[in-house]
């Protein structure tokens, strides 16, 4: 790709999006193509001479139950010194991550307050600082770069935070009082006490002004992706405060996708797409389940099954062992269970008349 070609506005407005969607939409390889793609896409632009990659600047975390502010920010653990239990603070994995991602933001912001980041450019950054500064060796890359004219900010390379089944998780627990850094971005008006500020030092703390306490801010280069299955209830999904703050993007099952993985193991196998889709539209249409009860099209991709199996068997046994008994826990009250998954089936099977 040629540095023409990279534009930053073309995704740098999305900092925070959640791809929700039924089970088995591909959320999560979605979430780490976009962030690999789009990483590639500023090396390619900006970095090619640096040692960042997608190792370096990708991280993903899986939410769960017992995840929380410990995990995420900060926590006292209990640590032996000098022979006694002492209780030290400890970095999560976000805290960590925004440290290494805003070491540019953080180098500028003490070097001249008053520069604004989202303006300023290689030139004029480069007629202030002194040669300490452009010694440092994150620094170096963006000096050499060329175009003088060229916004710090797009330079610097992007760090993708993806946060798994983020609504496996009490968010409000995880996030506290970040959800201001959610929406105010950056070491000018993002910074924040949290709440164990007063035991932070410099191994630990982000950024400190004066001799005050360290505070925590989400760098402007820092872009969280999330994943929710709408499937899973089992902790009331994002409220709402959270939820204005990310931008939404629907994934739905994606049956060409579906049907070419298919016809590359067995032609016939490719009509199980449109049997999938028939499936998806029945239980669309119970009121019970609705669409957040479809299944995705990674169900049926990447099947174990021999390539010469027929069709009529791989069906059976694609509804044997991964669709009928999830339908079954969605209709475990329900006192016409055995009618609907029978309902459920023939749509699946239109052209198998019983089940073996």
């Amino acid at each position: 790709m040629e540095q023409a070609e990279f534009d930053a506005r073309e995704w740098t407005a999305k900092k925070q999006i959640i791809k929700y969607g039924a089970s088995g939409t591909g959320k999560t390889y979605t979430a780490k193509n976009d962030a690999v793609s789009r990483f590639e896409a500023w090396k390619c632009a900006y970095g090619q001479g640096t040692e960042y990659t997608c190792a370096s600047n990708i991280e993903l975390v899986q939410f769960h139950p017992a995840y929380g502010y410990e995990d995420f920010m900060e926590g006292l653990q209990r640590q032996q010194e000098a022979g006694a239990a002492a209780l030290a603070l400890q970095n999560g994995k976000f805290k960590n991550f925004c440290k290494k991602a805003g070491q540019w933001e953080i180098d500028v912001f003490n070097l001249d307050r008053s520069l604004s980041w989202e303006d300023l450019t290689i030139g004029q950054l480069e007629e202030i600082a002194d040669g300490a500064f452009k010694a440092q060796k994150h620094w170096q890359y963006i000096f050499a770069l060329e175009d003088k004219q060229l916004k710090v900010a797009d330079a610097v390379p992007p760090f993708f935070f993806i946060a798994d089944e983020v609504n496996r998780a009490d968010l409000s627990r995880v996030f506290g009082e970040l959800i201001y850094c959610l929406e105010y971005r950056g070491a000018a008006r993002g910074q924040i006490k949290t709440k164990l500020s007063q035991y932070n030092n410099a191994a630990t703390g982000m950024l400190r002004v004066g001799d005050g306490d360290y505070t925590f801010f989400i760098p402007q280069n820092v872009y969280i992706i999330g994943t929710m299955c709408v499937t899973n209830t089992s902790n009331g999904g994002v409220d709402i405060e959270l939820r204005r703050r990310f931008e939404w993007e629907e994934l739905l099952p994606d049956y060409d996708v579906l049907k070419r993985d298919l016809e590359k193991r067995n032609p016939r196998w490719a009509e199980l797409a449109k049997d999938l889709a028939i499936l998806n539209g029945a239980i669309s249409g119970e009121p019970i389940l609705g669409s957040d009860c479809c299944f995705g099209h990674a169900y049926l991709m990447n099947l174990p099954y021999a390539a010469d199996i027929p069709v009529e068997e791989v069906r059976r046994l694609i509804w044997k062992g991964k669709l009928k008994p999830i339908i079954q826990a969605h209709l475990h009250s329900r006192e016409d269970r055995e009618e609907l998954i029978q309902h459920f089936w023939a749509a699946f099977s239109p052209r198998i008349v019983t089940i073996r």
